[in-house]
C-alpha cells in the first residue's frame, strides 16, 4: 500500500509516484516511472471527481487497473470523493 503526502495545492505523491490535478479536467500520473493521462472532471459539491477509464478514456498502459488503484486511493487521501465509470 502506498504512503501519500502532499506538498504543493494540486499535486499528491507517494513513494511510488505521484498524481498532478491539471484543473477541472484531466490527471498526470507518474506510477513507478511511467507517466501516463487519466481523464477526469472535477464534480460538485467541492472534491468529487469521476474518473474516465473506458473505450478511448481508458488508460494507455498494460498496468492500466493497477495504476488506477494508485490514483484512487491517492485521490481519496487528499479527501477526494472519487467516482468511476
Amino acid at each position: 500500500m502506498a504512503r501519500f503526502w502532499k506538498t504543493q495545492p494540486n499535486l499528491i505523491e507517494s513513494d511510488e509516484g505521484s498524481i498532478r490535478i491539471r484543473g477541472r479536467a484531466g490527471l498526470d500520473v507518474d506510477y513507478h516511472g511511467e507517466v501516463v493521462r487519466v481523464s477526469s472532471e472535477m464534480l460538485a459539491p467541492p472534491m468529487k471527481i469521476a474518473l474516465f477509464t473506458r473505450g478511448q478514456d481508458a488508460v494507455p498502459s498494460e498496468r492500466g487497473e493497477e495504476i488506477l488503484e494508485f490514483v484512487i486511493a491517492g485521490l481519496e487521501f487528499a479527501g477526494y470523493t472519487v467516482e468511476r465509470d
